[in-house]
Order: structure tokens, then C-alpha cells, then sequence
């Protein structure tokens, strides 16, 4: 397909008023207009040069005699990569995003056999028969190979839409998947990543190929569980270095007791119970001494810090014994055949959340939200709805405040990082609550049309995401002038989460 600069063009014509301008004397409008230039430029690039690098990809192969070789590289990522000056799994994000952006080859369609009693003669004198301008060899076939259509990743890769990152995690995604379920697969990923940055929609195509593929990410959990490992090595400083490698169910203990005791000293800090002024790797370093110490003479205490490792399960996958399993200390999922073995080791039986035993809404009753009534947000939410940081490190908090009349209910409530919280509500961002899903509105200096933005799991979830076709809004709910900060959502429509352990 023909090469197009004029998007490159435009943002270059646009760059030439910040000829010797200097960022550190910009305004602060100044200094996000010039570093949107400067990002159209860069993509706009990376997009013409991974036609490029599609191409020298595809010469390149045949062994000794490709055009990597003949030009002394051991493989196109190395010569993409040295001439590019990028790394070299860079430059396969690069050939992979330019190889989207090629228009799919025909299927030759034979069609039935015709009977050559039916089968009438040329005649010269017809024009639309022989290999005349009406033909299918003639120039207007070749015309209408160049405009076939895109796959959804190469439009939007080609619009600008997606950046080559974006695009090779995708086209990684939907290998080995079937035509129709890559297809619907695809769709979802290139609208996830109209709005995801690179991280988030990671996360996502990994939920894909988790969801499609269970019997390879039995495999692979397995996999993982074999090449657990524990390193120590005593330096020649006098330190001692600790590397080890944990597949998820052996880490998730690990690391949701060491997140409890960072988070309670970091909050005994803040409510002045102790001067305290370790890191959180000096706490973490502490606490596995202090459980060393503990295993040496169970009579001894440790911190005194204790936790809940706590995961959500489907009660019907529970019941049936296939699934997947969500953490809140992990972004890596379980399968149900881990989830049991960790509950038989520990000899814990799940409680089924949200019955009538347990209340979720308690209105004005209680300022407070509950235990569980946590665990149902850390389920919808998954962790801290703006960052993502782990449910560990965050709290529940009320969207419009107890003391102006907020509930607390779960449709009022969303789990917030302290950072996170104090920043929102510093800038004049709003929360929204609507089936189950938050939305974050921005300010009117920082978006004029206050366009929510989608936060919390949905925002990785697998399946069809609650969004049009816009890159960002989608089925968001309408900005109300009368609503600051308000509610305007019942509860979420789906069950509260089971497994409490």
C-alpha cells in the first residue's frame, strides 16, 4: 500500500512556530500544546516508518540471500533496530505494526466449474470479452486491489488513531485465534486502545487470551509454577541480595502481607502513632525479618500486622471447576485448579458475598463502609479506579461526602488510592457511578467538552467494553451542570463477588 506523509506534513508545518522556543519559559497551555506537536510528529513518524520496516522484514527472509543479510545484519530487528536506533523488540513492533497496515491477500473464489458446451467463444469484436479494457487484467483491477479495505488495527493504525505499540500488541493477541473470534476480538482491542495507555491494554489482551484459550493458560500456569525460584548471594559489600521468580499463587501470600504491613506503617505515620521514616522496601525488608525471626521461635511476635488474601470468583465457576480467578495483590489471574489446591493447603472454605446475611447498602446509617462492602468495590473497581494501584492500597470513600448527605452505599462509594484521592479532588475532577461502571470527568481546563473517561476494571476487561465508537465517551454518561459530584446510578447491576477467604 502507497506510503502517506500528509499527516506528517501537518504536524511538522505546525512544529515550525516552536523553532527555538524554550519549554522551561512556556505557560503551562504553552508547554501541553508544544508537547502535542511534538507527540503528532513522533507518531505520525513511527507510522511512515513502519511501512518501512514491514517491507525490509518481508526481503529479509530466504536465509543468507535477504536483504538483512545482504546489508550485514543477522535479522531485520537488528538492522531496523541499529539504523532506527531503537531496540530490537521495538523494531518487531514496528514491522509487526507496518505488516497490519498491509491489505489482506485475496482469496481466490474458483467458483463452479463451467460446462464448456456453455462456455461461448471469445469474439474479438466484443470489448468486454478477451484482454481488452473491460477484462480482469485490465489497469481498473489493480486500482481495485490498492483500495482493499484494512484490517480494524491497520485503519486505525493508519489514521493516527493507535500508535505501532498498540497495534503489535494486538496483532500478537489474535495470533493462533479463529477468523470470527479474531475478528470480534480485534474490534474490542483497537477501541480499548482508542482511550488505554500501553500498560492497561497489556492487561487487556492478556484478558483476551486468557478468556479464549484455557487450556493454554493451564499450560502456562504450570509452566510458571515449575520455574519458581529463590535466590541469595552474599555481595562483596557485605549486603545480601535476595532475587527470586514466583508464578501467582505462591506470590500472592507474599505479597498481600507485605502490602499490609507497608500500608498500616505508612498510615501510623500519617496519624502520628510513630516517627517513622522508612521506605516501603525498608518496611517490606523489615516485615520478612521480623516472619524469619517468628519461624525461628514461634514464640516471638511478628509485626502484629495481619491481612486477608482475598480473591473473586464466579460462585458458578466455583461450582463447576473451571475459571479464572481475580487477586486484589496480583494482576495475574488464577485458574479455579490453583484457587482449590491454595484453599486445601490452607484449609479455608470460600463465603459466598452478598447474601441476605450480609448488607451492601447501608444509606445513612453507618459512615463507614464495611469490610465487605470493600470487597464488593475491590470486585468492580479493581483496586484504585483512577491508577490502578492493588485494593490493598486503597480505601473506600464516598463519592459525594457522608457529611453532605452521601450514602453509604456501594453506588456512592469507589475505591481510591490516598494519592489518587487528594489529587481529584485538589483539580475538580468528578465521579460518576453508572451500572457498575466509574467515569472521571475532567475539569473544564483540562477537557472543554468534559468528556468521561471510563476508569476502574472495565477499562481492561475482557469482552465488548461499554464504549462507541469515540475514542473516549463512547456510552458515558451526560455531564450534568446541576450533578458536582453526584450520584447518578443505581447499584451495579451484576451480583456481588463471591470469595472471601
Amino acid at each position: 500500500m502507497a506510503i502517506s506523509t500528509a499527516r506528517l506534513e501537518t504536524s511538522v508545518a505546525g512544529a515550525r512556530e516552536l523553532d527555538g522556543t524554550d519549554p522551561g519559559a512556556l505557560s503551562k497551555d504553552a508547554l501541553l500544546d508544544g508537547e502535542a506537536v511534538a507527540a503528532a510528529i513522533m507518531a505520525a513518524a513511527k507510522v511512515v516508518y513502519a511501512s518501512f520496516a514491514a517491507e525490509i522484514s518481508l526481503r529479509s527472509t530466504g536465509g543468507a540471500i535477504g536483504l538483512a543479510r545482504q546489508e550485514g545484519y543477522a535479522s531485520a530487528e537488528r538492522m531496523i533496530g541499529s539504523r532506527a536506533g531503537v531496540s530490537p523488540a521495538e523494531a518487531r513492533r514496528l514491522i509487526e505494526a507496518g505488516l497490519a497496515m498491509l491489505p489482506p491477500e485475496p482469496t481466490p473464489d474458483p467458483g463452479p466449474d463451467p460446462d464448456p458446451e456453455d462456455t461461448p467463444d471469445p469474439s474479438p469484436d466484443d470489448p468486454d470479452e478477451g484482454s481488452g479494457e473491460g477484462s480482469g487484467d485490465g489497469p481498473d483491477d489493480d486500482e481495485d486491489q490498492d483500495e482493499a479495505p484494512l484490517s480494524p488495527v491497520g485503519e486505525a493504525l493508519r489514521a493516527g488513531l493507535i500508535g505501532p505499540e498498540a497495534a503489535s500488541l494486538i496483532v500478537q493477541t489474535l495470533e493462533g485465534m479463529d477468523d470470527e473470534t479474531a475478528m470480534d476480538v480485534e474490534e474490542r482491542l483497537v477501541k480499548k486502545a482508542f482511550r488505554l495507555d500501553i500498560p492497561d491494554l497489556r492487561r487487556a489482551c492478556q484478558r483476551e487470551r486468557e478468556e479464549y484459550d484455557h487450556a493454554r493458560f493451564l499450560a502456562d500456569e504450570r509452566r510458571r509454577r515449575e520455574a519458581r525460584h529463590l535466590l541469595v548471594r552474599q555481595d562483596a559489600d557485605g549486603m545480601v541480595t535476595l532475587t527470586g521468580r514466583f508464578d501467582a499463587a505462591t506470590a500472592l501470600p507474599i505479597v498481600a502481607w507485605l502490602d499490609a504491613q507497608v500500608k498500616d506503617s505508612f498510615q501510623r505515620r500519617r496519624d502520628r502513632e510513630l516517627d517513622d521514616n522508612r521506605t516501603a522496601g525498608q518496611v517490606r525488608a523489615d516485615a520478612l525479618a521480623d516472619l524469619a525471626q517468628h519461624g525461628l521461635d514461634c514464640s516471638s511476635m511478628t509485626t502484629g500486622v495481619k491481612t486477608t488474601v482475598v480473591v473473586h470468583v464466579d460462585l458458578e465457576d466455583l461450582r463447576r471447576g473451571a475459571g479464572l480467578v481475580e487477586t486484589e495483590h496480583l494482576s495475574t489471574r488464577l485458574s479455579i485448579e490453583s484457587l482449590r489446591a491454595m484453599l486445601a493447603d490452607a484449609g479455608v472454605i470460600p463465603a459466598v458475598m452478598g447474601g441476605p446475611s450480609v448488607p451492601l447498602d447501608l444509606g445513612r446509617r453507618e459512615r463507614l463502609f464495611t469490610r465487605y462492602q470493600k470487597i464488593a468495590l475491590a470486585r468492580r473497581d479493581g483496586g484504585c479506579a483512577w491508577c490502578g494501584r492493588p485494593p490493598a492500597w486503597c480505601d473506600a470513600h464516598h463519592i459525594l461526602d457522608w457529611s453532605k448527605g452521601g450514602r453509604t452505599d456501594l453506588s456512592n462509594g469507589v475505591l481510591l488510592c490516598r494519592s489518587c484521592h487528594v489529587q481529584l479532588h485538589a483539580t475538580g475532577w468528578e465521579i460518576v457511578v453508572r451500572d457498575g461502571q466509574v467515569w472521571f470527568i475532567p475539569p473544564p481546563d483540562v477537557d472543554p467538552s468534559r468528556e468521561p473517561r471510563l476508569g476502574g476494571s472495565a477499562r481492561v476487561s475482557s469482552g465488548d467494553p461499554d464504549l462507541g465508537s469515540g475514542a473516549r465517551s463512547g456510552n458515558a454518561p451526560p455531564v450534568s451542570p446541576t450533578a458536582s459530584r453526584g450520584v447518578r446510578a443505581s447499584t451495579p447491576t451484576r451480583g456481588a463477588p463471591t470469595g472471601l477467604f
